[in-house]
């Protein structure tokens, strides 16, 4: 097939100089806000226990791995209703876009690597798996987060299988010692509402808290005027979503058992009902339950010695139904999903002064169904044990070094993996942090078992994908200016794809990918600040000039935040840049197809009032200047003139508007 001509943007001379002045604002700087504003967050740990899970990114950090947090306090001033929202604004180096506007699917690029070589949690538990690759992030509300940890690079080390690009974990809020609470709602464009309440204590000893949202919208039209015109009868239907969440946890604390300990337990449960509309037919819906459950003990015996059992339980099912234009069921309530549970046991060890060996064992159990894709071997489990030692030099007291091991048994596949990392300072406020190791991602249910003449064939015989894993990172800071230069390096063998006969297979040839990631923040003057970030992408298999699909070649971000000292109101202009992204082959046919090369501008503004600044409005106004673009790539449909294929691109999301208001006690 030849190429198709990429949708121009409404982006105006007017829009153009307002991006072009807008950049040159923000180019002295990216790397989370997070990281300028609290940069504590990530060195400096307050610890009450050890609690050694709850540290461990940041302990990471320390040790030379490129970590990047986003707080609640970042979500609540942007006034964020959707989690990919939150990814694709905040978070430096990392590409994230939405299929459909809030409440979709997203696709994801981390060190030119793809969603599915990206590990997922919630509180520490892997939300993705080998029978389901993919992050579904769609189920989980923007309210209910207490910051978001990302770690770059590969982290098959404590994180397991299919970590090759790194590792995104999201952490609800907390329990409180203290009664506290807060109640919230939105309302925006296309219908989107919003409701939401939580509330935290602890008596006698006994912590709890309890949280509750409904939020959703009627959406908008997903494809082009142009795209429903080649298409008899084509249903001009808003893409939209229902979401209901309700989380409970309680703890309790141990004071007279060693040095003290904790035990926990929480339960997660999602209800969500999605559309994911596709231009010829009539409805594509998913109704979907999930839930999350979690017990664990915390434990710190001595001075020295602590360690944490955990024990969690995690579905996630959905009756997908998809009709045709003339009525008729491709799916109807088509059963779809799986149920997953496991223990991770994990212990510290401090001997010989601060010298550090980490110790742990995971199990993992993986069951699923799926009537769409007739998918057999809908069984795994895998096992491992894993090891990190921590040096401490006497005559290099500021050198952190980490070097460790982990050795994986799962579906006849026995793998050792390994990861060095350290770090150090080398002049006044200059650093250097480097790291090495060796990852591996699992083959999917999909690939190795897929039975769909259609759209491809799955392969028992695929080997997993090993990777090697470079990055260093050069950062210092001077005067108002904080900056680093990130490099990464990996080298994939035994990639799997589609091969030309839509059989998945391994490819013969290595597959590198080469990543430069650039930030710079700055504080220049009193209640301002600026972020922004670059990052450019090599991503080839040997013998290849072709950028692998989906992802991006560069892309930027920056972020123009000013809070008032009273920090009673406020405000932040973030905007950024998607590089050209290639949508790659459909079915047996191939298209020359490319989307991304777009700008995009978000506007957010607060007011904070009351006594001690308990309510807060938001106002929140995405693609403020509504420019018109692909994301996501494309799906193939018929002319129903013609009869010949053609590609209708995912329209983004229109220009937005949410207005929100919370009460926090």
């Amino acid at each position: 097939m030849g190429s198709i001509p990429r949708r121009k943007g409404k982006c105006t001379i007017i829009n153009k100089v307002a991006y072009f002045c807008l950049t040159l604002a923000l180019w002295p700087a990216p790397a989370a806000i997070a990281t300028q504003e609290e940069p504590t967050i990530l060195t400096e740990i307050i610890v009450e226990g050890r609690r050694i899970e709850e540290h461990l990114s940041a302990e990471l950090a320390t040790y030379g791995h490129k970590v990047e947090i986003v707080t609640a306090k970042e979500i609540k001033r942007g006034g964020f209703t959707d989690v990919n929202q939150v990814l694709e604004s905040l978070v430096p180096g990392l590409y994230v876009s939405s299929r459909g506007g809030r409440g979709d699917y997203a696709r994801m690029s981390l060190n030119g690597g793809g969603t599915n070589q990206i590990v997922f949690l919630l509180d520490g538990i892997r939300i993705n798996n080998r029978l389901y690759g993919s992050g579904y992030l769609d189920t989980i509300s923007t309210q209910m987060i207490e910051r978001i940890e990302i770690l770059k690079n590969g982290e098959g080390l404590f994180y397991g299988t299919d970590g090759i690009a790194g590792v995104i974990n999201i952490i609800t809020k907390k329990i409180t010692q203290d009664s506290h609470g807060s109640i919230g709602a939105s309302v925006g464009s296309y219908k989107a509402t919003d409701a939401h309440g939580l509330i935290t204590d602890t008596v006698n000893g006994n912590g709890f808290l309890f949280y509750g949202s409904y939020d959703g919208w009627e959406g908008y039209l997903p494809f082009e005027d142009e795209d429903y015109a080649r298409i008899e009868g084509a249903a001009k239907k808003e893409r939209g979503y229902g979401r209901n969440t309700i989380m409970a946890k309680y703890q309790r604390e141990i004071d007279n058992l060693g040095n003290g300990a904790l035990f926990q337990g929480s339960i997660l449960r999602n209800v969500v009902k999605a559309d994911f509309a596709r231009v010829n037919e009539e409805m594509a819906l998913n109704d979907r339950t999930e839930y999350v459950g979690l017990l664990k003990w915390d434990h710190d015996v001595t001075d020295d010695f602590s360690y944490y059992v955990k024990g969690y339980y995690h579905e996630w099912w959905t009756d997908y139904t998809r009709q045709r234009l003339d009525g008729t069921f491709i799916f109807n309530e088509a059963l779809w999903g799986y149920e997953d549970f496991g223990l991770n046991i994990m212990g510290s060890w401090f001997f010989h002064d601060q010298n550090e060996l980490l110790v742990g064992f995971d199990y993992q159990n993986y069951w699923g169904e799926d009537e769409i894709w007739q998918i057999a071997g809908d069984t795994e489990e895998v096992t491992a044990l894993f090891f990190a030692l921590r040096p401490s030099f006497t005559m290099l007291p500021n050198l952190k070094l980490s070097l460790g091991g982990r050795y994986n048994q799962t579906g006849g596949n026995d793998i050792f993996v390994w990861n060095v990392s350290g770090r150090t300072p080398v002049w006044e406020t200059a650093y250097i942090r480097a790291s090495v190791g060796t990852n591996f991602k699992l083959a999917s249910a999909e690939q190795l078992y897929l039975d769909e003449p259609d759209w491809g064939q799955g392969n028992p015989d695929l080997k997993p994908e090993e990777s090697t894993n470079y990055e260093v990172g050069l950062g210092a800071s001077y005067g108002l200016i904080t900056a680093e230069i990130g490099y990464t390096h990996i080298n994939i063998v035994n990639m799997i794809g589609l091969g030309q006969d839509r059989i998945f297979t391994n490819t013969e040839e290595e597959t590198t990918l080469k990543n430069i990631e650039l930030q710079l923040s700055s504080k220049p003057f009193h209640g301002f600040s600026f972020v922004t970030s670059a990052s450019f992408t090599d991503a080839k298999t040997k013998g290849s000039d072709q950028q692998l699909t989906k992802i991006p070649e560069n892309f930027f971000k920056g972020i123009l935040r000013y809070e008032h000292p009273s920090k009673s109101f406020g405000g932040d202009v973030a905007t950024r840049y998607i590089g050209k992204i290639a949508s790659g082959s459909f079915y047996s046919e191939r298209y020359d197809t490319y989307y991304g090369e777009n700008w995009l501008t978000d506007f957010s503004t607060f007011y904070r009032f009351g006594k001690d600044l308990p309510h807060m409005l938001t106002l929140r106004i995405d693609n403020l200047f509504d420019d018109d673009y692909d994301t996501y790539g494309h799906q193939r449909a018929t002319d129903s003139t013609t009869g010949e294929s053609f590609l209708s691109g995912f329209r983004g999301a229109p220009r937005t508007i949410t207005l929100s208001y919370k009460f926090t006690f």
